[in-house]
């Protein structure tokens, strides 16, 4: 009993893969495969992209934030010696 099922099923088998193959179902795979293959090309290209920006836009912060480190080391140089010398002129009204 169990080799007649067997038997069935192989001569389904190949039945089917006819009607597929008449069908055109191996075009339909191969035309699949070339649209997920540009599908892939299209989204490495993205990607290489949004790297790209990214790099880029890390790049601007970090030249924006040395820009601000600096003139923020500029305020503080100035405002030392005018500080002292606040303290230096209220020190004898203190007196």
């Amino acid at each position: 009993m169990e080799v007649v099922t067997l038997c069935i099923s192989i001569v389904s088998l190949i039945i089917a893969s006819i009607a597929y193959y008449r069908t055109g179902g191996e075009r339909e795979i191969r035309a699949l495969e070339h649209r997920i293959i540009e599908m892939i090309r299209d989204l490495q290209s993205v990607s290489k992209a949004a790297r790209s920006l990214t790099v880029n836009h890390v790049e601007s912060v970090t030249a924006v934030q040395k820009q601000a480190q600096e003139l923020l080391l500029a305020i503080r140089a100035k405002a030392i010696p005018t500080r002292s010398e606040q303290l230096d002129s209220d020190l004898p009204e203190l007196a």
